[in-house]
């Protein structure tokens, strides 16, 4: 009988941890402008773009990327299959520092377990490029233009 009981035992043990690992992460129904998603455990972040309506961005349990505004009709993915675990910040995108500079794009930071892209939006086409690896402290853009951390609120 003990020789049938750890067998047993073991088999439990490993169905439970392959359980655990299986398992996605833990959703979170969030809401903004009336649509609500489910979101891994940190916040939305609420950006107020200089140029165009502003905009909610957040992370789902599967760590794909969401985005919501108020006159769309529900939540869509960020194009570029991006994976993060969290919104970090949001940059509207000038060319350059002069009283004459225009704003040409805005970004999103997103951070991973490792690492932080951007994703950046070019008012000229009105399309999101991929997204691309930066450093910690970047904002999203390079010389001669500049970005200009966007006013934003963390939503809980």
């Amino acid at each position: 009988m003990k020789v049938l009981r750890l067998p047993f035992v073991l088999a439990v043990a490993l169905a439970a941890l392959l359980g655990t690992l299986a398992s996605p992460a833990s959703a979170v129904e969030r809401t903004c402008y009336g649509k609500t998603g489910n979101f891994n455990a940190n916040w939305l972040l609420l950006v107020d773009w200089d140029r165009g309506e502003s905009e909610c961005f957040g992370v789902a349990p599967s760590g794909s990327i969401w985005h919501t505004w108020q006159t769309a009709d529900t939540w869509y993915e960020m194009p570029g299959s991006g994976r993060a675990s969290y919104v970090a910040n949001a940059y509207d995108i000038y060319d350059g520092i002069s009283q004459n500079a225009q704003n040409i794009g805005k970004a999103v930071k997103v951070v991973t377990t490792s690492s932080s892209y951007c994703s950046y939006l070019d008012y000229a086409t009105n399309t999101w490029g991929g997204w691309y690896e930066v450093s910690t402290s970047s904002t999203c853009t390079s010389s001669p233009n500049i970005g200009y951390e966007a006013t934003h609120w963390l939503l809980q």
